[in-house]
């Protein structure tokens, strides 16, 4: 068997933007607030109203083969006033049609007296691999306690059957298998040996044949850091968390595979990592996402239908996405975030953990509440499992579909333009016309017009004509008359001037 034995130390040398460390604690941490405006088509409903055995659910996980979800209820609270807790823990599974059934009650640690089953994930053969976080046992020596169980499955079902395969984990809390490794987080390592470090975790590499024969014999490791360095050979990052805000000085929480690396976020400062394997085995970390509005980086998973990163965010109330761009760049986003709520009608009541099966993100409600927390009441009812409809298409299928539809619909739509605005372009088309026919029109009429008019005016300028010549003829005939009726007189005149004559002389004679 090989084993590899690189380890990576991570280390952030600035606090997040605008939250500067402080050097102690505030007597009551401040809610950090985030804004955004919530879509309300993302509006969580409730999914199962969990029964009053499982007031504190945690870790989930899809079997693949029948979509079935199984969830982990570590019931860390309520206590009795002797430090005994209500309820024990339980093994339980739930389908999309909300049917729920409590399949198994762990035993408690053998130590501590207590059991707190966390994340948990089928391996290869068919077993479930659960995180047993010992943490917050009373019991001292539980604090190093912390396990990593193996339940032996058949059929869907426990078979009673429960190995301890890694013991010596300090927080152990989200477990991932993947490609033949073991990944898991454990969340608050001993910062006694690292002075100056306010808070450090670890994630964890086994190999998975290592834990598959580890039955009769557990691998125990050792969580100690010294000086920001780990000391055991399977402990693959450290990573440091930074005071900030609420003061919390947890590290690496939710795990997740995506777009061919490894995903963990921290619980104590919001950050979010991408850790890739190089070929020797060693991990080549990148900080991805590291902004002021995401403090606090629970459970993660992501969806390769809609290609994003799930991220619930249990200081706001939220659930957070991210997603990656063809060119390595990745995204982050909002799906949803709610005030302080006791998850009536599935209102998210500090999310911890999500899933996502057939288009649905399923989102347990943890519901014990920490300093600083917008959720400031714990275990009130209902215990929730909440369900988000975020559909089964990525951004880019979403966008393409967009475009195509567009596409489709715009001869449609140039054609109902073309039909309402036809009317408009021939009343202006007429208008337009109009002058040019007035004067085509005017120019076509004006001769018959003209002649019209010529003909009106004829006999009028006819008359006129006579009655201007009438005169002038007059003369002339009378000019012309004159000397005939002159000679005329002149000769009707002579006889009788002539008999006068005579007369005139007969009688003198």
């Amino acid at each position: 068997m090989k084993k590899y034995f690189g380890i990576f130390v991570l280390g952030l040398s600035v606090a997040l933007p605008g939250c500067k460390p402080k050097e102690e604690a505030p007597a009551a941490a401040p809610v950090h607030k985030v804004d955004i405006t919530p879509n309300p088509a993302y509006t969580p409903t409730l999914h199962v109203a969990l029964p009053d055995s499982c007031p504190v659910p945690d870790g989930m996980t899809v079997e693949e083969s029948t979509g079935k979800i199984f969830l982990n209820v570590p019931n860390f609270a309520p206590s009795n006033p002797d430090g005994t807790r209500q309820h024990p823990a339980l093994l339980c599974v739930f389908d999309k049609t909300g049917k729920f059934d409590v399949l198994m009650e762990y035993a408690p640690h053998p130590e501590s007296g207590k059991m707190g089953p966390m994340g948990l994930d089928f391996g290869p053969d068919g077993n479930l691999y659960v995180a047993d976080n010992q943490f917050f046992s009373t019991d001292p020596t539980g604090k190093f306690a912390s396990r990593i169980l193996r339940v032996e499955m058949k059929d869907g079902k426990p078979t009673g059957k429960v190995d301890t395969v890694v013991t010596g984990l300090r927080l152990a809390n989200a477990i991932l298998i993947r490609d033949g490794w073991v990944y898991v987080s454990d969340t608050n390592v001993d910062t006694k040996d690292s002075p100056g470090k306010f808070g450090l975790g670890i994630i964890w590499r086994f190999p998975l044949d290592l834990l598959v024969n580890a039955a009769a014999e557990p691998l125990t490791v050792d969580p100690t850091v010294k000086d920001g360095k780990a000391v055991d050979q399977y402990a693959w990052v450290v990573g440091e968390t930074k005071q900030i805000g609420r003061g919390d000085n947890s590290s690496f929480d939710g795990l997740t595979w995506a777009w061919g690396a490894l995903y963990s976020g921290n619980f104590g400062d919001g950050v979010m990592y991408r850790i890739e394997t190089n070929e020797d085995g060693t991990a080549n970390v990148a900080t991805i996402l590291n902004d002021d509005q995401l403090h606090c980086c629970d459970g993660i998973f992501y969806d390769d239908k809609t290609d994003k990163i799930y991220i619930n965010d249990s200081q706001a109330n939220a659930i957070r996405t991210l997603a990656r761009s063809e060119n390595g760049e990745h995204v982050s986003g909002w799906l949803w975030v709610n005030d302080d709520t006791n998850g009536e009608n599935g209102l998210l009541d500090q999310p911890a953990e999500c899933v996502v099966v057939d288009g649905v993100l399923y989102v347990v409600n943890f519901d014990w509440s920490f300093p600083g927390l917008k959720n400031t009441t714990s275990t009130d009812k209902p215990y929730s499992i909440s369900a988000i409809q975020i559909g089964t298409k990525s951004d880019a299928e979403l966008e393409a579909e967009g475009k195509a539809q567009a596409e489709a619909a715009a001869p449609a739509e140039e054609a109902k333009t073309e039909e309402a605005a036809a009317p408009a372009e021939e009343v202006k088309a007429e208008e337009a016309a109009a002058p040019a026919e007035e004067a085509k029109t005017e120019e076509a009429a004006a001769p018959a017009e003209e002649a019209k008019a010529e003909e009106a005016a004829a006999p009028a300028e006819e008359v006129k004509a006579e009655e201007a010549a009438a005169p002038a003829e007059e003369v002339k005939a009378e000019e012309a008359a004159a000397p005939a009726e002159e000679v005329k007189a002149e000769e009707a005149a002579a006889p009788a001037e002539e008999v006068k004559a005579e007369e005139a002389a007969a009688s003198a004679e």
